[in-house]
């Protein structure tokens, strides 16, 4: 099987430990058109800088505009992984998986959201987008975060792609500690 990748951010590997799936959500039974007989699949990992509508660096990042540019190409990909997609107070996520679902994604894993009571108020923003059935996924948030990093359930993210029988695909996916100031954040990404 060979990779055709995009801008890559996240790592692929070739292994998983036994229970660490769990049940991913699904879009119906689909037939689904794919390059997976023909043994390439296009994969890209991209940082869609969808933050929540109240983080900002100008009037809108704007985040809609991109998000509508980015579904012109949904089309070139049999897997997309993504950072910064995040579910708070955010109707994007829903907008591109369901676009995603009418462009022939009939399977997608999310990052965890935080729990109620936790001093986590926003999911970590991944999302794994997939032609191909997602057989299990899970992620492990990172235990330690600085400044208004430490507010998101920064995490791991790993979801398990069929392709049939004999062929699967082990997709991992992070967004770290961001680098407001190199040498404090640099350990704690080194941590994560």
């Amino acid at each position: 099987m060979s990779f055709i990748l995009g801008r890559s951010t996240s790592l692929l590997r070739a292994y998983a430990r036994p229970g660490l799936l769990r049940a991913p959500q699904r879009f119906g039974r689909r037939q689904l058109q794919s390059r997976a007989a023909t043994d390439e699949v296009r994969v890209i990992s991209l940082n869609i800088f969808l933050r929540p509508p109240f983080v900002k660096n100008n009037a809108s990042d704007w985040k809609n505009e991109r998000l509508e540019a980015f579904f012109d190409h949904l089309d070139s990909y049999d897997v997309i992984v993504l950072q910064e997609c995040f579910q708070l107070a955010n109707s994007r996520p829903r907008r591109l998986i369901e676009r995603a679902r009418q462009a022939g994604f009939a399977y997608h894993a999310l990052s965890y959201k935080p729990a109620l009571l936790s001093w986590h108020f926003v999911d970590a923003g991944l999302l794994v987008l997939s032609r191909h059935p997602i057989v299990g996924s899970d992620a492990r948030i990172y235990s330690v975060g600085n400044m208004i990093d430490a507010y998101a359930a920064k995490q791991c993210m790993h979801a398990l792609i069929e392709f049939d029988a004999d062929r699967r695909l082990h997709v991992f996916t992070t967004h770290m500690q961001a680098s407001y100031n190199y040498k404090r954040h640099h350990h704690q990404r080194n941590t994560q």
